[in-house]
């Protein structure tokens, strides 16, 4: 009899695990970018139907960037939340929500 094999995790399962980390990182990252460049002179964007340049709005920044930056931090805490089944196979929580 061979000795105790241990359960590997499929390679697809730590790829989509690295992305995640990269998607919850660089939403973080362009969710400040988006609130602090409301400071200042605003972005202008040019449309793509009429051809006309745009600026956008404050709300646009403000509400985006804080849109993108609790994306990023659920990526990050959702497995912790109490409630969910991931609880309650932990002892310790890494966010405090």
């Amino acid at each position: 009899m061979s000795g105790i094999s241990t359960a590997t995790r499929p390679i697809g399962v730590s790829i989509i695990a690295i992305l995640m980390i990269i998607n919850a990182v660089a939403d973080i990252f362009i969710g400040f970018m988006l609130i602090f460049s409301a400071f200042g002179d605003n972005p202008e964007f040019v449309n793509q139907i009429t051809g006309e340049t745009e600026t956008a709005s404050t709300f646009f920044l403000w509400f985006y960037g804080a849109m993108l930056i609790f994306l990023g931090l659920i990526f990050f805490c959702w497995p912790s939340w109490p409630g969910l089944e991931a609880q309650r196979h932990r002892s310790s929580s890494r966010c405090s929500l």
